[in-house]
């Protein structure tokens, strides 16, 4: 009898440890949201991921079973997109006690468009910039290493509230963190600093990386904005645009339909390649993104 009870005892020892190990149960809309929640947070935290890889953040409708997870989870850690938008007012609808943190705080927003750094020059110092008419905010905000930096440290205090008799580990993590991302900017600054001037403008389909062109002194081209494929005329406009660069290449996302991209590569002789904004590991992803623009911009 009492060897059976030891026995259980042992049985039991390692699923008790992980339940106190996850005692934070937090969400997020897409993996590299939950990459940062958990390099922060480590074993101390479950992160649910509610948008599968491959959907799409616009048109992603939450199951059952992951709408019944958001009913005991503690916070939610938002970006602002449209999925937000549409899906938080539930959340919280099922979920009073949710705690909603908004990663963007404190992040001045870019327009979903393509943009000049005249463009962000004549913008400085407007607190009004996600009403620009040239489009809604662009949510991409973890696709800079820096404003990474920002969205960890705002994570770190989150999950220090929620448990605090692990503050300190939240915050080494952070730091931690932050030193690698801190590298990651210089290697790739170092990496497209070569690029001359003339040729500093990449073709994407979907405008999601703004934000890293606006930190690395780029100029993202789209074929779309807002989700909607281009009228003729406007493929006329962006095939004359796309020309002019003299780029080689177009950068298109598993999540997004790839065809009018290929028509246009057709016209100028470009090639297509694939960059996913939405990938898990989101330090070595921003690295190969780096290494192919640098690549297809030489």
């Amino acid at each position: 009898m009492v060897y059976g009870r030891i026995l259980l005892i042992f049985t039991l020892i390692p699923f008790l440890s992980s339940i106190a190990q996850a005692a934070i149960h937090v969400a997020v809309s897409i993996a590299p949201l939950a990459d940062i929640v958990q390099t922060v947070g480590g074993e101390q935290v479950k992160v649910t991921v509610l948008v599968p890889p491959g959907a799409s953040m616009h048109t992603y409708e939450p199951k059952p079973g992951q709408m019944k997870e958001m009913a005991s989870a503690q916070a939610y850690f938002s970006v602002g997109d449209v999925f937000d938008a549409v899906w938080v007012p539930r959340f919280r609808s099922a979920n009073p006690k949710l705690q909603i943190v908004e990663l963007h705080a404190g992040i001045e927003r870019l327009p979903m468009t393509a943009h000049t750094h005249e463009d962000d020059h004549a913008r400085h110092g407007r607190k009004d910039d996600h009403h620009h008419e040239q489009g809604r905010p662009d949510p991409h905000i973890w696709l800079d290493p820096k404003l990474v930096i920002h969205m960890s440290h705002a994570v770190a205090q989150v999950l220090a509230q929620l448990a605090p008799s692990q503050v300190e580990e939240f915050f080494r993590n952070q730091a931690a963190y932050a030193q690698r991302l801190e590298g990651l900017d210089r290697d790739i600054r170092a990496l497209l600093a070569p690029i001359p001037a003339q040729r500093r403008a990449f073709l994407v389909f979907h405008p999601a990386w703004g934000y890293f062109a606006h930190a690395y002194d780029l100029r993202q081209i789209p074929m779309e904005v807002h989700g909607k494929e281009p009228s003729p005329k406007q493929l006329a406009a962006t095939i004359h645009a796309a020309r002019q660069t003299g780029a080689k290449v177009i950068f298109v996302q598993p999540q997004v339909s790839t065809k009018t991209a290929h028509a246009v590569a057709r016209e100028i002789g470009a090639r297509i390649a694939t960059l996913d904004p939405l990938a898990p590991d989101l330090v070595d992803n921003l690295r190969r993104a780096a290494q192919a623009m640098a690549e297809a911009l030489q």
